[in-house]
């Protein structure tokens, strides 16, 4: 509020050094014409006059604010940054009744006087920091400036003595891929060359790749799942479900998919036909929350291999026994897949592992129970083979994961090769399909010379990994200058 005087409408009063208005009043008996009368008479009369204006300046300086608050209190701090609040000057810029000291508001530190007759206020005293922005994908923005009250997380900070305005924040894309940090420096300076093509990278970054799937629903695989997740990586269950092994309503292997792992189909009763893939379908959807995105054929029938599109993205087959490369021709709907020997040793795992590292290649592992401690099983491994292997693979930067979330890089990266690409001025947008049933959430990564990627109008993040994530769901991505 502005505080005004009522005292005296003859024009504004003078100021005192600190900003204090003060009414001299002449008071009838006080005249010129007195105080050139005797000694005595002019001692009266002064003593009069002074008393008149001391009386004068008292009753002003002792004015209990009858225009206007006495002091104001600071604006809070701003959703999502802590930055000050709205001012540490008084009120709102008046200073009490006719200009008293005001406090500083409550929201920042410090103040200073009021401006007289309720001006624009003095800046409030410094604010907290500003709070920190966004994430890589939420953006990093500021708080307010001095005084103002914070914008929120990625937002840009408002004006002094201002509330924070809404802002765009850092760069944000579609959101970061949950496929593990590629090995490699992680200082790698964003690429700013002139634009050119995009390059998708094989296998995200790592220089292999290796699935471990289990099927049957062996009770050995939930006997050591946590030894296996204790070294690290994701893993595929195929449960057959109805009548087999341990029953798919049992809580550890909602437990195992929780974690990240995956949960495929492998029909309803261990055999090939539509009624019961479709079945089995239905039953993890009931069970897990999520249809399965994958099919292993039971037995490696190949009828599956006609039946699985339109029902699932792809299929796991058992022959032949190499690995699936990039842009290969690999039949996405019978996969080719290693069977491990009974009891085999971890040594000729490795070999395996070594071959994929050799060709830049994708192992595919189908298992069944796990020794010691199966009941009833096709070729049982054993425990410190397995063991053995999934650690080499991991000390080789092998990247160990489900077959629905490198499967859907592999292909994600065939259909990407066919992208249809059209230009505009300086910018080049790619536009491609994705199978049907082809899971979503799922990126690639790649590399450019330089210029900025755009995806649903936004830019996206570098990863000082070495490289961009675009996201699959989109169908389409931009590059800019």
């Amino acid at each position: 509020m502005i505080a005004t005087s009522s005292r005296s409408s003859a024009g504004p009063r003078p100021l005192t050094p600190h900003g204090l208005r003060y009414t001299l009043k002449d008071p009838p008996s006080c005249r010129a014409t007195h105080i050139f009368g005797g000694s005595n008479l002019f001692s009266r009369k002064l003593s009069l006059c002074l008393g008149s204006l001391v009386l004068s300046l008292a009753a002003c300086s002792a004015d209990p604010n009858p225009d206007g608050d006495a002091d104001g209190s600071g604006g809070s701090v701003g959703d999502g940054g802590t930055s000050a609040g709205t001012g540490a000057a008084p009120g709102s810029g008046a200073a009490p009744g006719t200009g008293g000291l005001g406090n500083p508001g409550s929201g920042g530190s410090g103040g200073g006087f009021g401006p007289s007759d309720g001006g624009a206020p003095h800046a409030g005293g410094a604010g907290a920091a500003p709070g920190v922005g966004g994430t890589a994908a939420g953006g990093s923005g500021g708080g307010g400036a001095t005084g103002g009250s914070g914008g929120g997380s990625g937002d840009t900070g408002g004006s002094e003595n201002g509330t924070g305005g809404g802002g765009g924040g850092g760069d944000v894309g579609p959101g970061p891929s949950d496929i593990p940090p590629a090995p490699g420096p992680d200082n790698v300076p964003r690429p700013s060359g002139t634009p050119g093509n995009i390059t998708v990278i094989d296998w995200a970054g790592f220089p292999a790749a290796v699935t471990y799937s289990f099927d049957d629903n062996d009770g050995s695989q939930l006997t050591y799942y946590e030894q296996m997740k204790a070294i690290g990586g994701r893993y595929t269950f195929f449960l057959v479900t109805q009548n087999f092994g341990v029953a798919i309503s049992d809580a550890r292997w909602k437990a195992i998919y929780e974690d990240g792992n995956e949960i495929g189909n492998h029909t309803t009763n261990h055999s090939c036909g539509t009624s019961n893939i479709d079945g089995a379908n239905t039953a993890i959807q009931t069970t897990f929350g999520r249809a399965p995105s994958t099919l292993a054929a039971p037995n490696g029938d190949t009828s599956c291999t006609g039946q699985a599109p339109g029902r699932v993205f792809l299929n796991r087959g058992v022959t032949p026994e190499s690995p699936v490369k990039p842009n290969d021709n690999s039949n996405p709907y019978q996969l080719n897949c290693y069977i491990p020997a009974t009891g085999q040793a971890a040594s000729a795992y490795n070999s395996n592992i070594d071959s994929a590292l050799s060709q830049k290649g994708w192992v595919i592992y189908v298992i069944h129970g796990i020794n010691p401690g199966t009941s009833h099983t096709f070729q049982p491994v054993s425990w410190d083979g397995l063991k053995g292997a999934i650690e080499y693979a991991k000390s080789k930067n092998v990247w160990i994961d489900t077959l629905e979330n490198i499967g859907a890089y592999w292909l994600g990266q065939k259909e990407f090769a066919k992208a249809m690409t059209q230009t505009n001025g300086a910018s080049k947008t790619w536009t491609w399909t994705l199978p049907d049933k082809f899971p979503t959430g799922k990126y690639l990564r790649v590399k450019v010379d330089g210029g900025t990627l755009i995806q649903d109008g936004k830019p996206l993040t570098w990863d000082p990994h070495g490289y961009y994530e675009i996201s699959l769901d989109e169908k389409s991505v931009t590059l800019e200058p």
